[in-house]
């Protein structure tokens, strides 16, 4: 039974340890998540999907016609900005067969094929695939 309760009473403090220790090596980790409890949830998913890229995404909404396929260029492959943009963009549907192409933050990318159709900015912008 004395083991019992060293062993707990060590795990404990070890995990407090662990918990306040993010405080003090990031001392603004502490109001980013008071900020993020304060917002609503347009200003939560900005502060989570960072700004920048939550602005593209709502751009990429508001541009694409409804029930398009696209396909995202420039987040790697199973990032967290690629599932994001996935489950922000929903019922636009991700394919292998796309519509539409997202490129983000990728200003040299310009496959054969494609129109401008809509530009965030010089890095971000959306091609339209021409089809035959």
């Amino acid at each position: 039974m004395k083991l019992a309760r060293c062993f707990l009473l060590i795990w404990i403090l070890i995990w407090l340890f662990l918990f306040c220790r993010q405080y003090l090596l990031n001392p603004s980790f502490l109001s980013r998540y008071y900020h993020l409890a304060l917002a609503d949830a347009e200003g939560r998913r900005e502060i989570s999907y960072g700004a920048e890229f939550y602005r593209y995404l709502k751009f990429c909404e508001k541009s694409l016609p409804s029930r398009s396929r696209f396909q995202l260029i420039g987040p790697e492959d199973w990032s967290l900005d690629r599932v994001r943009a996935h489950y922000y963009l929903y019922p636009l549907r991700l394919s292998d067969d796309p519509d539409f192409l997202l490129v983000y933050k990728t200003p040299r990318f310009r496959p054969n094929a494609t129109v401008l159709y809509a530009s965030l900015d010089k890095d971000s912008f959306i091609l339209k695939v021409k089809r035959d």
